[in-house]
Parts: structure tokens; C-alpha cells; sequence
């Protein structure tokens, strides 16, 4: 405890050395004075004697002097790390996200489809490109909403920083803030074509990024790009988790330093349901659909109950190996078919159900969240996908993803509130 005589200083040097109040951001009384004693900053206000003069040894003065470096110290710490933040990564609403995508010729308009969405009390939307009236639609709804770039575009805004202005002029500027855009996402799956121009993936990110900081948006709005899982050479166990060679320093390395630099999520596309589908018999379906009892997998000294934790670890894994083991991972699209080709199996709507259902549940519960190698970290999650969109090409999957139909009606019930537990829903019938 501080009695008065130690506030009492030998000249005006220190006393101008102690003007200094406590930093908020420290919780309790750091002044270590008694009850109803006057702070430092009541030396101000208070008559003169309080500044007699007194003769302190040297150990006394040097006190007095730590005192207030370190106070100094703590208040620079305090404004250096942002009010809310974890690891300079801003607090996430703990809610599902969804990807709208429009490749139908039966949607609905995208007003009775945001209104849809908001009734299902998810929190979060992606697309796929800036659709005007989807972003229109989205204005003061609350949603948060992530638009992607499409692929055809990363070279020239990559090569031109006048692009880049342009594309944030034009559908950013036009809707922001009513609509709340809070990630661009630079291109879909880049490393899945060989065709791209995969070194102006990170130019074309830094010009956006350029772009929203003039206009003071760089802390608000961040840039990232969504990956597939073909951007790993290796995945299990998770821990051997390796990116390829041919993208791994030359692409990856700088994406994750800008990545880590700007505080912004690393998305990454994760379906379990091809995994399995593909897997020969090696996956289990229990495993796959958050079911595993006996067939989990241990790693080391983590153990993995179901394959999505162990894709996100694996990537995780791969993130270390380059030396960013610091950037958060957020999951840009899953979700698992209710109809697919003979040659896909394990796609039905009972499957379907109890994958998204174990998900959310997974995510949103205080309990469950995060994975083996990152407990506890809500990872941002997007649901594929809002509607069966019945001009997708390629297998009879794509077509049958959605959670709606067209017409706005279920496919199968769902909480996407993450609250109802798998006894709680009727059986849904063959």
C-alpha cells in the first residue's frame, strides 16, 4: 500500500513524470493507494504542501522512477493491442454462414431470399460474385456478407491497381456500409486450374487491400481467397499436413504472410462427403458424419472423431511448416448432397440432415468448437448451399446441395442455431 509521503516528490521533474493515470484496460486499482487516498492525477488539484519538498534516499527516487516507466509501458501495451481482439483477430458472431450461389433458372428474388435467410437465423452469407441486387437486397439486414471475385478477374486487377480501385469503387463503395461487407474474397478454388495466373493472386490481394485503406476500410473489410483441399500434398495423419511443392513457397508462403499481416482468415473448401466418396472404404460414414465412436483416429496426442477437424488440422499443419501457424482458418464452403450418381454414394437426405445438423451443433457449441490442434477457436463457417440450383453443371451432386428448395421450402428440417439435438427431430423417412 502507498501512503502519502511516497507521493510526495523532490522537484517539478518528477512530479511532471507521475501526471500519468492508470490505463484503463488494466482491471482494479494499479495505484496500490488505500481507500478514499487521492490518485496521481489528484496531485493537480490539491494544495501545495502535498509538493513539499522532501529529502528521498536514491533506492526511493529509483522506485518512483520504475513506477512510472513501467505505468508508461503498460498504457503502450494497452493501445497497441485493439479493444476486443484475440491474437489481432477481431471477436466473431458466434452464427452459420451460408452460400448463396444463383446458378438456377427457378430462384427465387433475392429480397424473399435474404428475408428466408434472416428467419433461419444464420448470420452470415457468401457469394459468388458482386450481384447487384443481391448486395441491394442485403442492405441494413445485419447480415455479414462475403463477396468473391470471380476467377477471370485476378489477373487484371493483380497487374493494374487502378482495377483494383475500380472493382472497390464499383461494388464496394456503391453498397458499404448499409450492406455490411466484411471479406473479399479474391477468386474460387484458384489452384485447382493450372490455367490461372496463380502469382497474381497476392498483387491483386494487396491492390484491394491498397484500395480500402485509402478510403480507411483495411481494418473493417478484409481480403482474403478460398482454397480447395487439392492445395495439400500430403493430409494424413493431420499432422504430416504439407502443401504442394509446386505452390507452396512460391504462391502459399506470401498469401499467408499477407494473410498474417492483415489479420485476415485463410478459407479453405472442405468436403468431407467427396473424401468418403472417393476413399474406397477407408473412410468410415460414421467418421465422415460426426458419428465416430470407434473410429477415431489418434495422431500423436490428438485424437480426431470425425474427418472435417482432421482436413482443418492437416491444413493447419501445413500453415506451421511455412511458419505461419499463427493465421486463422475459416471453412468457405461444406455441406454434404441429398442426390447424387450411382457412382457417388453415401448422398441422401438422411445423410445430408444429420451432417449439417452435427456441424452447426459442433460449431456453435461453447464445448465443441474449435479442433484437436486449435481448441476452443471459432472458425467461421459457410454452409453449401442455400438452394439446389438446377443450372450447375457436372455430376448429379452439384445440383442438390441446397438446403431450400426454389420455392422457399425445406429440404429437411434444421436448426441452424446449433440447439436441437439429433433425438429431437423426426425421423425423416427413405
Amino acid at each position: 500500500m502507498l501512503s502519502k509521503e511516497r507521493f510526495v516528490v523532490t522537484s517539478w521533474n518528477e512530479y511532471i513524470a507521475l501526471q500519468i493515470d492508470p490505463p484503463s484496460c488494466i482491471c482494479g486499482d494499479t495505484t496500490g493507494r488505500a481507500k478514499g487516498e487521492p490518485t496521481l492525477k489528484a496531485l493537480r488539484s490539491t494544495s501545495r504542501p502535498w509538493l513539499k519538498p522532501q529529502s528521498y534516499s536514491r533506492p526511493r527516487r529509483m522506485k518512483l522512477i520504475t513506477l512510472a516507466v513501467c505505468i508508461i509501458l503498460l498504457i503502450f501495451k494497452c493501445s497497441a493491442q485493439p479493444a476486443g481482439t484475440d491474437n489481432g483477430y477481431a471477436p466473431q458472431a458466434h452464427t452459420i454462414g451460408i452460400n448463396y450461389g444463383t446458378l438456377g433458372d427457378n430462384l427465387p428474388p433475392p429480397s424473399a431470399a435474404i428475408a428466408t435467410i434472416k428467419s433461419m437465423q444464420i448470420g452470415r452469407v457468401k457469394i459468388f460474385n458482386p450481384n447487384a441486387d443481391i448486395l441491394n437486397a442485403l442492405a441494413n439486414s445485419g447480415l455479414e456478407t462475403v463477396v468473391a471475385i470471380p476467377n477471370d478477374q485476378i489477373g487484371q486487377i493483380g497487374t493494374n491497381p487502378a482495377a483494383a480501385e475500380a472493382w472497390i469503387a464499383q461494388n464496394v463503395d456503391t453498397y458499404y456500409p448499409a450492406t455490411n461487407i466484411v471479406t473479399i474474397l479474391v477468386g474460387n478454388e484458384v489452384f485447382s486450374d493450372a490455367s490461372l495466373p496463380w502469382t497474381s493472386l497476392v498483387p491483386a490481394m494487396q491492390n484491394l487491400y491498397n484500395s480500402l485503406s485509402t478510403r480507411g476500410w483495411s481494418d473493417k473489410i478484409k481480403v482474403s481467397t478460398a482454397v480447395a483441399a487439392d492445395v495439400l500434398a500430403s493430409s494424413y495423419p493431420p499432422s504430416v499436413g504439407t502443401f504442394r511443392a509446386d505452390i507452396a513457397v512460391p504462391v502459399i508462403l506470401p498469401l499467408l504472410r499477407f494473410l498474417s499481416s492483415t489479420h485476415s482468415y485463410f478459407y479453405i473448401n472442405l468436403y468431407p462427403f467427396l473424401s468418403y466418396t472417393t476413399s474406397g472404404g477407408d473412410i468410415s460414414l460414421n467418421y465422415a458424419l460426426f458419428a465416430s465412436g470407434s473410429n477415431s483416429v489418434v495422431d500423436g496426442s490428438l485424437t480426431y472423431t470425425n474427418l472435417l477437424d482432421a482436413q482443418l488440422d492437416a491444413v493447419i499443419s501445413a500453415m506451421e511448416k511455412l511458419g505461419f501457424g499463427d493465421v486463422r482458418v475459416a471453412v468457405g464452403e461444406t455441406g454434404w448432397p441429398t442426390k447424387a450418381d450411382a457412382t457417388q454414394t453415401g448422398a441422401s437426405v438422411q445423410n445430408a440432415a444429420m451432417y449439417n445438423r452435427r456441424l452447426v451443433r459442433k460449431l456453435l457449441s461453447s464445448s465443441t468448437n474449435g479442433t484437436p490442434k486449435r481448441p476452443n477457436v471459432f472458425i467461421p463457417t459457410f454452409i453449401f448451399a442455400l438452394f439446389n440450383e438446377n443450372q450447375k453443371p457436372g455430376p448429379e451432386s452439384e445440383r442438390n446441395w441446397g438446403l431450400l428448395y426454389p420455392n422457399l421450402g425445406a429440404v429437411y428440417p434444421i436448426d441452424l442455431t446449433g440447439q436441437m439435438l439429433d433425438t429431437q427431430y423426426a425421423p425423416i423417412l427413405p
